[in-house]
């Protein structure tokens, strides 16, 4: 084989091999982008229940739980039917002031589970994103 035809084939190869992590790259930072992670809800030895994104580093002794909500009971005069409502609240307007993100002893958690897109506490939480608070 001549060492023309070598360059060429070897040229057109590593420009095939170029455009293919080109396009990986890009498929990558797309599904990034547009990647939702699921949202658990997390409770607790002392009955209170936080949601958010869940990351649970196995060789640590905390779960970490990011953009995190609670449930908060609603004022009276907010029910019509007289059963009570709830909000769902950001940590962060809590009245202490917390960042969105909490680290959670194992040793504290009951349970964790994912919530279902179509549940009332993600619509609340997808609500209160869209208004961009």
């Amino acid at each position: 084989m001549s060492a023309k035809l070598k360059q060429r084939l070897l040229g057109s190869k590593g420009k095939k091999i170029t455009g293919l992590v080109i396009l990986m790259a890009v498929l990558v930072f797309i599904s990034i982008l547009f990647y939702n992670p699921p949202v658990y809800a997390v409770t607790l030895d002392s009955n209170q229940v936080y949601f958010g994104n869940l990351n649970d580093n196995i060789f640590s002794d905390f779960l970490t739980l990011d953009n995190a909500y609670f449930i908060e009971q609603a004022p009276e005069a907010s029910s019509t039917d007289g059963k009570p409502s709830y909000l769902v609240r950001r940590i962060e307007n809590g009245l202490a002031g917390p960042r969105k993100k909490m680290r959670i002893e194992k040793s504290h958690v009951l349970m964790y589970q994912e919530l279902r897109t179509d549940s009332q506490v993600m619509a609340a939480i997808n609500q209160d994103k869209r208004r961009g608070r």
